[in-house]
């Protein structure tokens, strides 16, 4: 529904991001419901998208983040292919520059 809403307002996911004050990428994941937001933000962008305040709770709880199905969109395929050709090459790097440990994607703003 935040979509949907997004889109009959007319918004960008930029336009959101810069009224927002946050990233857009990372406001673009909490939409879709692979991130999640505190409820002040949540509240924020119903307001935003003219969604009653009851709604917001669906931005704040922790999502189940990926899915697992078979990948049939043609451009995550290839963001997936991208990290099966260069994903030991990213490591490699990560950790020359930032030690042995886990990168995470999960909180990128």
């Amino acid at each position: 529904q935040f979509i949907k809403a997004k889109e009959s307002k007319g918004l960008t996911y930029q336009q959101m991001a810069r009224l927002l004050s946050v990233n857009k990428v990372w406001l673009t994941s909490v939409l879709h419901g692979q991130n999640c937001c505190d409820i002040q933000l949540a509240h924020r962008i119903c307001d935003t998208l003219d969604i009653p305040h009851e709604y917001a709770n669906e931005l704040t709880s922790i999502p189940l983040r990926g899915n697992q199905s078979i990948i049939s969109d043609p451009l995550i395929y290839r963001f997936n292919e991208l990290i099966k050709v260069y994903g030991s090459s990213l490591r490699g790097i990560i950790q020359e520059e930032f030690g042995d440990g886990i990168m995470s994607a999960i909180d990128c703003k």
